[in-house]
């Protein structure tokens, strides 16, 4: 606490002691009576930057009128740095030229050499330092300037700018230019709160712009129209502008072009009919099971253009295929799929609509019908999902709500035994008289709940009957046809959904999109909760396992290069890929990148630190035991490899658990064995609380800035490393890198001594 308050008085202009003077830069002595006018600025910044009485808005505004008064000058203002062009976002102060929504050209202004400098740009007579015949000062005319650049979440945003019609009477000192410096942190996490406010309101606008078009396509006249609404949709409620939406012609077996945006003719042209069966969208159609690609250039795609990378294909029922580009690859995400799954599900009943065009009236009352039931039922579903804390409850409230919804008539979730290769019900409800008190369900191929869980994907029986077991299940039940659901979050397996009707065709391809949705989103929402489980648990399990087999990285990364190797952390990147950091004994750091690059299962290997006794390197990998481990829901504490043995130490809330997840670790690697099992009573409070209070504030740059730092020594005295180094290991500019950096401590120190956070 003591070198908090030393830093924030050092900002402010005082070392805290009444008899002293500081020496500024300039050489000048402060005195006394200056150091409080420093202190009160601080206070004032942090009381407006801790305030929930201002918008976001106004806190940048009193924040500029803050440093304005600290420094003495007339005017304060914060520009925007787009296309050569300098645009004033907000001011304070007369200056004609530096009020809001003003623009510039960028090269007729002082911020262009702001931008180049670290630290702040301070102009104290510009016409004594060369500025008298420079274009800005034609333009503006200031007399003093002292500026700073300003980042959001890593990009160069612009400046933060203080300056005066007459020049200054003295230098700017060090400590003004501290405290500029630190206002542009606050100002740049203001800016990032208001960009995450942005994309927010984005996903709720897209929810409500599905909603929107479906009540549109539902008023189409014909399926040409349902096929530009579509196509349009995609656009305005996905933002992604490359579409097409191809009807099939029965007559000629051939999918045809009806629908598509401008830019499939700015791109592609004219595009081709297809055969069914034949390219991508007759691919999709035929199969009914739709086709993300990630990178068009890896597969034989018929697209005439290198500018699209990426594409989603979709199945429109029977109707056709809708199909999205982007220019990036890996453009689509998994919020992305299910958007376009929903919007190929309503478009599908449109065209359904207007080729029943005799019977419009009945057409559109069964398929609104639909839809509020379907939306509805995503509706509740997804509020039970946000509001449940444990998995009983999540379950319980799931099943409950698919049972309410007609044609359903039960519902049930199902949980795996891995030692005993069964599944049990977890939760069930419903009309249906199932006896459902003691019933498990053997996972073998030829049922449709071991399949199911098997294959990982979703099961159908229109006659539920077909089934061995379930023709006794079903004798006096109003069920007839079933469809079972997998929960799988990325390689976790949670079990089963299954929904049962008394209808024999309930389960049309429109509802096993919907269910399939529903069932990634339910797997979702138990991951959430598993992991958050160790957070909450009074007691947990601590479990301790050695691994003795080549198939696991880091038994065969200590075997090859005779050293010690511990995992220091991990990190997932923005491509999914995971980082892994490890520091190693008795072994020189780049031979040991250099071997790991060798392995298959290392994409990419970087030495951060090399010293003489030990290391710190990176690893770029698709997956690891580490991250299978937490997306079980367990919390990796140590993790340490020697001699080709690694010893994994874990907590978990839960003894089942614990059982459950090491028979998966000695399933996928033979050669492990127990060698700890603890119970303990959790303490009141633990560093995962803190490190995931902090995890939530971090964007992954400013993680890694700061885990890449510590890790290599760069808060040690003398330094191990510098910020080139650090900067180079991350691949970006230095500023950039000190500027994450800064952020991420700036964040760290609030969660410390913040009151409020």
């Amino acid at each position: 606490m003591r070198e908090g308050i030393r830093a924030a008085r050092a900002v402010a202009g005082t070392n805290g002691t009444e008899d002293r003077r500081i020496v500024t830069d300039g050489g000048r002595a402060a005195t006394e009576g200056e150091l409080p006018t420093g202190e009160r600025a601080l206070q004032n910044l942090h009381e407006v930057a801790s305030s929930t009485e201002y918008t976001q808005t106004e806190k940048i505004v009193r924040m500029l009128d803050i440093g304005r008064e600290r420094l003495d000058v007339d005017l304060a203002f914060l520009t925007a740095i787009d296309d050569e062009t300098q645009e004033i976002v907000e001011s304070v102060g007369d200056h004609p030229k530096l009020q809001p929504g003003s623009t510039a050209p960028l090269e007729e202004a002082y911020c262009r050499k702001t931008l180049n400098q670290e630290t702040p740009l301070a102009v104290d007579n510009a016409v004594e330092e060369g500025w008298e015949d420079d274009p800005a000062y034609e333009r503006f005319s200031l007399g003093c300037y002292l500026g700073a650049a300003i980042y959001v979440d890593g990009d160069q945003y612009g400046t933060v700018c203080f300056a005066d019609h007459e020049p200054r009477g003295r230098d700017f000192t060090l400590s003004e230019k501290t405290f500029v410096d630190l206002l542009t942190d606050w100002v740049s996490y203001i800016l990032e709160q208001q960009a995450y406010e942005r994309e927010r309101q984005s996903h709720h606008d897209r929810l409500s712009g599905l909603l929107d078009t479906t009540q549109q396509l539902m008023q189409a006249r014909d399926r040409e129209e349902v096929a530009e609404l579509a196509a349009k949709a995609a656009a305005d409620v996905l933002g992604f502008d490359i579409n097409m939406v191809r009807v099939y012609d029965a007559d000629a077996g051939t999918l045809i072009p009806a629908g598509a945006t401008a830019a499939i003719k700015d791109y592609l042209g004219d595009r081709p009919v297809y055969d069914v069966g034949e390219g991508l969208p007759g691919e999709v159609f035929a199969t009914g099971e739709s086709r993300i690609i990630d990178d068009l250039r890896t597969v034989d795609a018929d697209v005439d253009s290198d500018e699209i990378r990426s594409a989603m294909y979709y199945p429109i029922g029977v109707h056709g295929t809708i199909s999205v580009g982007a220019v990036e690859p890996a453009a689509f995400d998994e919020t992305d799929e299910q958007v376009l799954a929903l919007l190929a599900t309503a478009a599908a009943a449109a065209f359904t609509r207007a080729k029943r065009e005799r019977e419009v009236r009945e057409a559109r009352e069964h398929v609104e019908t639909v839809l509020e039931r379907v939306n509805g039922l995503i509706e509740n579903t997804i509020e039970v999902l946000v509001e449940a804390t444990t998995r009983d409850e999540l379950e319980a409230g799931v099943v409950e709500q698919l049972a309410a919804a007609d044609p359903y008539t039960f519902a049930w979730v199902g949980r795996p035994d891995v030692a005993t290769d069964t599944i049990t019900p977890a939760a069930w409800d419903g009309t249906a008289a199932l006896p459902f008190g003691d019933v498990t369900f053997e996972l073998t191929e030829d049922s449709i709940v071991g399949k199911a869980y098997a294959a990982e994907t979703a099961q159908v029986r229109q006659d539920v009957r077909t089934d061995e077991q379930w023709t006794e299940l079903v004798a006096d039940a109003s069920a007839r046809s079933m469809m079972v659901v997998p929960l799988v979050y990325k390689d976790t397996s949670y079990g089963v959904l299954a929904v049962l009707s008394n209808e024999s065709d309930a389960f049309d391809e429109r509802e096993q999109v919907v269910l399939s949705a529903l069932g990634r989103a339910v797997a979702n929402a138990i991951n959430a909760v598993e992991r958050g489980r160790i957070l909450d648990a009074d007691k947990i399990i601590e479990l301790e396992f050695a691994i003795d087999d080549s198939g696991l990285l880091f038994s065969r990364l200590s075997r090859a290069a005779e050293c010690t190797l511990t995992v220091a952390g991990t990190d997932y990147r923005s491509d999914g890929t995971l980082q892994v950091y490890l520091t190693a004994e008795g072994v020189d750091g780049e031979e040991l990148a250099q071997l790991a690059r060798e392995d298959e299962a290392v994409s990419e290997a970087t030495c951060i630190v090399n010293h003489d006794d030990s290391c710190l390197v990176e690893l770029i990998v698709e997956e690891s035991l580490v991250a299978t481990l937490t997306e079980y829901g367990a919390v990796p504490r140590h993790v340490v490899a020697s001699e080709g043995q690694a010893r994994f130490t874990v907590e978990l809330p839960y003894e089942a658990e614990a059982r459950e997840l090491y028979d998966l670790v000695e399933q996928q690697y033979p050669g492990t064995d127990l060698v700890g099992y603890h119970e303990r009573e959790r303490p009141v409070q633990t560093r995962q609380e803190f490190r995931a209070a902090l995890a939530d504030r971090f964007t992954d740059r400013q993680e890694t800035a700061l885990r890449t730092a510590f890790l290599g020594g760069f808060f040690e005295w003398p330094r191990q490393i510098d910020g080139n180094e650090l900067a180079e290991a991350m691949d970006i500019s230095r500023p950039t890198y000190h500027q994450h950096l800064r952020a991420a401590q700036q964040k760290v120190l609030e969660e410390l001594f913040d009151p409020e956070m």
